[in-house]
């Protein structure tokens, strides 16, 4: 019988250790939940048949090295456990089950307490991200290494996650996280990088950011980037945005400038139900105090059910090859909630190289249109096999923009994305 009732014992006290690490908490509602469960109270007992039974669980031997007794907290853990796998007990258990959550009554009004502030913590904290694997396939006619195709195969994972201050006032972040699979080297082709951290609430009217965010204007045109800084949105109607804050982001005829202010306004005005017009104002001024201004204006449109146009046209106050046009139709749209759903759209960009900050869309993804621009157009499609999955490729054809000896540039994209 003794060693019976050390076995028990043991038996009890390795469920209690298992679970004990993942539930701490210093308010219950018991006057002392740490005192002993005395070592002949029948709980033991009735824990070990449930545990026999499958409804808790403790090691796989079984066994627990040392020889103590255990807790009344830490019997109301095991109790809570076994109250939570109920539905697996038969009418005997259940009654074990009943028997034992009277006994600890207490002690589980205390352990619901904690959980349900631990509960309420989680609520407040959400993640979202993209996983995502990409490849790349371009040509131009620069360089002979060129006219054979460069070739960017990478996975990629975006995270979002944000912890909610109050009933307004959240912290929000994203960090990125991209491998070149081209190489099998640990750290070859590496990116990460921390892309925004910032807090977000309202004031007066207004919603505000404060950090590093980011900001895609209009159509994205002049601008797709991250800025460390503020913004100030309001209306409703006429949606306005004010930034100010500093980026690295590139400026100035294609030089690029870190820690360039970047001051910028732009509006929303919701026209009808099936027409907005936007326009954007950014000045990008460089450590050395250069300066310049860019504008942008444009609009889009739902045609009918299925089909949808968008166009914008931008400049900048630079002598020359400042001018970017872009136009875009499209039909339907890959719902990610939606499984089968689909879409395939056209384009057209024409982008000189004093345009633009920094264009959306990746149409200037590679050396040759970077620093020089880009004119042609793009067709692609998007595809959406299963729930949260997404398939999308594109090509596109066009070349570079400066006026002067421009060479042709050619690229294919393919690529998965599972979203969770």
């Amino acid at each position: 019988m003794r060693r019976d009732f050390i076995m028990k014992k043991k038996l009890v006290a390795s469920l209690a250790a298992a679970m004990v690490l993942g539930v701490a908490g210093t308010s219950f509602a018991a006057a002392n939940p740490f005192v002993d469960v005395p070592a002949k109270h029948w709980a033991y007992a009735s824990v070990a048949k449930l545990a026999q039974a499958g409804i808790v669980d403790g090691y796989g031997d079984g066994t627990y090295l040392g020889d103590k007794m255990i807790s009344r907290y830490e019997m109301a853990q095991i109790v809570a456990k076994a109250m939570a796998r109920s539905d697996k007990a038969d009418a005997a258990q259940k009654a074990i089950i009943d028997q034992l959550s009277v006994e600890f009554a207490s002690e589980l009004e205390g352990l619901n307490v904690r959980v349900t502030k631990v509960e309420n913590k989680v609520d407040k904290f959400d993640i979202s991200g993209t996983a995502r694997i990409r490849y790349d396939h371009i040509k131009n006619d620069n360089t002979a290494s060129a006219k054979n195709g460069v070739q960017n195969q990478n996975i990629n994972l975006d995270l979002f996650y944000g912890y909610k201050v109050n009933q307004d006032w959240s912290i929000q972040g994203e960090s990125e996280y991209n491998r070149d699979l081209r190489h099998s080297r640990l750290n070859s082709g590496n990116n990460d990088e921390f892309e925004q951290l910032y807090v977000t609430g309202p004031i007066a009217g207004t919603k505000i950011k404060a950090g590093k965010f980011s900001y895609l204007p209009t159509y994205g045109v002049l601008f797709d980037g991250k800025i460390s800084g503020a913004q100030v949105a309001f209306g409703n109607v006429l949606k306005t945005t004010l930034n100010v804050g500093k980026t690295d982001d590139v400026f100035v005829n294609g030089a690029t400038r870190p820690d360039s202010k970047i001051e910028a306004v732009d509006f929303v005005w919701a026209y009808n139900k099936d027409t907005n017009i936007k326009a954007n104002y950014i000045k990008g001024t460089d450590t050395a105090d250069h300066s310049v201004k860019y504008y942008e204006a444009g609009f889009d449109k739902q045609l009918s059910k299925d089909f949808a146009f968008q166009a914008a046209y931008a400049k900048s106050d630079l002598d020359t090859l400042n001018k970017a046009a872009y136009a875009q139709v499209q039909y339907k749209a890959a719902d990610l909630n939606v499984v089968g759903s689909n879409d395939f759209y056209v384009g057209y960009r024409k982008y000189q190289p004093n345009a633009t900050i920094k264009a959306t869309g990746d149409w200037l993804n590679n050396d040759e249109t970077e620093y020089k621009g880009f004119k042609g157009v793009r067709i692609g499609y998007d595809y959406v096999p299963m729930k949260n999955a997404k398939f999308a490729t594109w090509y596109q054809t066009g070349k570079t923009a400066t006026g002067v000896n421009d060479v042709n540039v050619k690229t294919f994209r393919a690529q998965v994305e599972l979203s969770f």
